[in-house]
């Protein structure tokens, strides 16, 4: 796992996609993740640690989790694939309960939103960055 961290965020109401710029940290590999808009604008509200008067999705799932005794230890991003399309990836939430390590599956935009209002480094798996940098 190499750490990376979010270099920029590129938001456009008017583009079908936002783009999202990771890079390795203490590196030079990076490599652009294509966002939804109101997945880039929940990122932009981690970012500015912005928060609203009731808990909206992101921060209601750490809450959940740490209602059950649970942390988020790190986000992974662990695959990519690619097709006529473009590139898809993939990402953990790697979350510990007591002695038990839990990986879930998720979105990266769902991750990097999720861990940067938990204050969690952020991962790329050396295979991702190998193949997208």
């Amino acid at each position: 796992m190499v750490p990376v961290q979010l270099a920029s965020l590129v938001v456009d109401e008017q583009a079908y996609a936002q783009q999202l710029r990771i890079n390795e940290t203490g590196g030079s590999r990076g490599f652009t993740v294509l966002v939804g808009l109101f997945e880039a604008l929940a990122i932009q509200r981690a970012l500015s640690d912005a928060r609203s008067e009731r808990p909206l999705t992101h921060q209601l799932a750490l809450d959940v989790l740490s209602a059950l005794g649970g942390e988020l230890e790190r986000v992974l991003i662990d695959r990519v694939e690619r097709d006529a399309r473009g590139e898809t990836f993939f990402a953990k939430l790697l979350l510990r309960q007591g002695e038990e390590q839990l990986r879930i599956d998720c979105r990266p935009s769902d991750a990097i939103a999720v861990g940067l209002r938990a204050g969690v480094t952020l991962y790329v798996a050396e295979t991702v960055l190998d193949e997208v940098s």
